[in-house]
């Protein structure tokens, strides 16, 4: 389904060039003209929904290097770039690019300055981790984990989200510890993210 609504193919390609376009009226956008700011990372948007995968990561990585290298980009540009990879997050078909995003982008967007957006990415890695049913290993719940580690780096004040999870894992394994660990399962995979956090 989510395939359905993701834009490949022609229409990928047409949104590819029209940053060759704008790039035609790099005279106008300057990133040194106050004016152009805002317009910026709109130059590599389309590139998201190119079909080569390579160029959507260089693209997710050129986005979030401008927003953290300007200031006033910052401050009005990240939630909707927020937003956007959220989007991305739910339409792309590639695992490669879901990581990256979890892994590199949403966490690159957090500052020590920025309660609002870490608030939101806080949420959407807890979600990742905390399953309906608690107990329950997964391979989500193990990405979530390292996820988690990289917003505690960006900002401290995440501690409490962390210690929660580690401390649950850490009176979950007590109980089981007499259980051999399939090293191919999910639960191996989250004992490794605990315990590489840990590390």
């Amino acid at each position: 389904m989510s395939s359905l609504t993701f834009i490949t193919g022609t229409l990928a390609e047409l949104l590819s060039e029209t940053h060759n376009l704008l790039s035609s009226f790099s005279n106008i956008f300057r990133i040194d003209n106050p004016k152009s700011i805002p317009f910026i990372p709109l130059f590599h948007i389309p590139y998201l929904f190119h079909t080569k995968e390579n160029m959507r990561i260089q693209a997710l990585n050129a986005i979030i290097s401008l927003i953290n290298e300007n200031i006033l980009l910052a401050q009005s540009q990240k939630f909707p770039i927020f937003l956007l990879l959220l989007f991305v997050l739910r339409n792309d078909i590639s695992s490669s690019i879901h990581l990256h995003i979890l892994h590199h982008s949403l966490p690159s967007l957090i500052s020590p300055k920025d309660p609002i957006i870490t608030a939101k990415v806080l949420k959407v890695t807890m979600e990742l981790i905390q399953d309906k049913e608690i107990n329950k290993d997964t391979r989500l719940k193990a990405v979530g984990i390292r996820v988690l580690y990289k917003v505690w780096e960006r900002q401290r004040r995440c501690w409490r989200s962390l210690r929660f999870i580690l401390s649950n894992w850490v009176n979950n394994r007590k109980l089981n510890n007499s259980q051999i660990v399939d090293t191919k399962s999910e639960r191996f995979e989250v004992e490794v993210a605990v315990l590489t956090t840990i590390r």
